[in-house]
């Protein structure tokens, strides 16, 4: 914090530090929520393909959304459906609540007026890959 001394200005470097900090942070580690649902996508793939192998499951569709919750907390809902063997829907989701801390200000502000923010899940985009691990 910086005070007035005398008509002199003078600063804390502590509370300095924490502003750098807390800059780097926000630069840094924190998303919007185009970024955070690319954060989720390529575990989002993996569900799918495993659904579909260990479960003989047909991806049919799905949805991963962000709802506003709180000041504090927002969910993220992965809802992901297939049909089964027998041509029936299935729905697999998946919820979770996290920080407000981990969006960006705009995020935040966007995500408060929207309330719910919905992407479409589509099919895994499957890379062939070959022995020496060059695509």
């Amino acid at each position: 914090m910086n005070e007035k001394k005398d008509n002199v200005e003078t600063y804390d470097p502590i509370e300095m530090i924490r502003k750098v900090i807390d800059k780097i942070i926000n630069i840094a580690f924190k998303s919007n929520i185009k970024e955070l649902a690319e954060i989720y996508s390529k575990d989002i793939d993996n569900i799918i393909l495993k659904s579909e192998r260990d479960k003989s499951f047909k991806y049919v569709g799905g949805e991963f959304i962000v709802t506003y919750v709180t000041e504090r907390i927002f969910s993220i809902k992965i809802a992901l459906y297939y049909k089964n063997k027998e041509d029936k829907w299935v729905e697999e989701s998946y919820v979770t609540s996290r920080d407000m801390k981990l969006l960006k200000d705009e995020a935040v502000i966007e995500l408060k007026e929207s309330k719910k923010i919905i992407y479409e899940i589509e099919y895994p985009k499957v890379v062939n890959i070959d022995f020496e691990g060059k695509e």
